[in-house]
């Protein structure tokens, strides 16, 4: 299929940016957790453990601060837009991709969790961006493409370490990347888990029960991660509101990327602005989001019936 770059050239004419500001997140919302410093020369590997950070030495220099956009996206599979399907008034995926790819650009996306994200939209995308994106798993894991992946731009990161945990979604064991990455501009290093939990639907209970499961098996990798003493961030399209954030944010140190939440002596107070797609993230290394925003600009309504959720980050 011709990809309709004279369209697209159209909507960017137009001037579509529209990304609604939730607010600023002040730093001391994320207490300056211990320096640490990721173990060198990690292979990446697909069953490792990850690897426990050291602390420095007292003649290591100081770290070098770095900051980036982190993203979470679930693009509307082309699946569901195909003729006759659920989405079919939406434009076709690989049609869409192209669009997806405009609002990366646009947003200045340095690490983006995709949900829903099929084989032909994910070429069309990364082929849109220059092939300035690396990407796990595609097709890493089984020689099938998963609608998880985790994609980062290689001008700002190299990944030290890839693996996955499974979970139960719509009755089906699905893999969730979860992958260590090192900023090449001060060799620092990040953890990122990027999950799709199951949907509410129609079927006895919900499908609550499965998407309890995953979140209990996603909190142990979280914490299995923490404790390594990097950053972590924990993106997705979790199918709940306040539910998640009370788990995540009262079993782990991570908090959300949203302003205006609390969870403190057994209070759980969720943010007032929330969609069932969410970043969060830990204070580790003084790590603290600086700003978050739903982009749901015209051009990001075309291209999902998912608003794109979107936060800057600040390690110093």
């Amino acid at each position: 299929m011709k990809r309709p770059t004279r369209l697209l050239r159209v909507v960017a004419a137009a001037g579509v940016t529209g990304a609604v500001v939730v607010g600023a997140v002040p730093a001391a919302r994320w207490a300056a957790g211990p320096a640490a410093r990721a173990s060198a020369g990690a292979s990446a590997s697909a069953s490792a453990s990850p690897s426990p950070s050291t602390s420095p030495s007292p003649s290591t220099p100081p770290p070098q601060r770095y900051d980036f956009t982190i993203a979470s996206f679930n693009v509307l599979g082309s699946n569901h837009t195909n003729p006759g399907a659920d989405a079919d008034t939406f434009a076709p995926g690989r049609v869409r991709s192209v669009w997806a790819a405009s609002l990366l650009a646009r947003n200045d996306v340095s690490i983006a969790g995709f949900q829903e994200i099929q084989k032909d939209q994910l070429d069309t995308l990364l082929a849109e961006a220059g092939n300035g994106y690396a990407v796990y798993p595609g097709s890493e894991l089984r020689g099938v493409d998963l609608p998880q992946s985790l994609a980062w731009r290689t001008a700002d990161w190299t990944a030290t370490w890839k693996s996955h945990i499974d979970i139960t979604f719509v009755g089906k064991t699905r893999s969730q990347p979860v992958v260590r990455l090192r900023n090449n501009a001060t060799g620092r290093e990040i953890y990122v888990l990027n999950v799709h939990n199951s949907p509410n639907d129609s079927s006895p209970g919900g499908r609550e029960d499965e998407r309890d499961s995953a979140e209990v098996t996603e909190i142990n990798m979280l914490k299995t991660l923490t404790a390594t003493g990097l950053p972590v961030f924990f993106v997705g399209d979790m199918n709940e509101h306040e539910e998640i954030f009370c788990k995540v944010t009262g079993q782990t140190t991570l908090d959300a990327a949203q302003p205006g939440g609390s969870n403190t002596g057994g209070t759980c107070t969720p943010p007032t602005s929330m969609r069932v797609d969410w970043i969060f993230g830990s204070p580790a290394q003084g790590a603290r989001f600086t700003s978050f925003a739903f982009d749901r600009s015209p051009l990001e309504r075309a291209a999902s019936d998912h608003a794109l959720a979107l936060a800057h980050v600040t390690v110093p």
